[in-house]
C-alpha cells in the first residue's frame, strides 16, 4: 500500500460488523453516515475558505496591475 502524500486527511467512512442473522459470521460493510456527512461540512468549509482566499487573490492583483505594467 502506498504512503499518504503529506498534509492528507484520512477518510474512512467504512465501518464493518458481524452478519448474525445469516449464521456464516460474514461480515458487511455499511457506510457510516455521520462520518460521511461530517467530511462533506469539512470539504465544503474547505472549499468557502479556498474560494475567499481566491477572490482575495484576485483583486491584489487586480490592485496591483498598474504597478506591473
Amino acid at each position: 500500500m502506498a504512503p499518504e502524500p503529506p498534509g492528507a486527511r484520512s477518510m474512512k467512512a467504512v465501518r464493518c460488523r458481524e452478519d448474525t442473522a445469516g449464521g456464516g459470521g460474514e461480515r458487511k460493510t455499511q457506510p457510516d453516515v455521520g462520518a460521511l456527512q461530517r467530511q462533506v461540512h469539512e470539504l465544503l468549509d474547505e472549499k468557502d475558505k479556498f474560494l475567499k482566499n481566491e477572490d482575495e487573490y484576485r483583486r491584489n492583483i487586480t490592485d496591483q496591475q498598474p504597478t506591473i505594467n
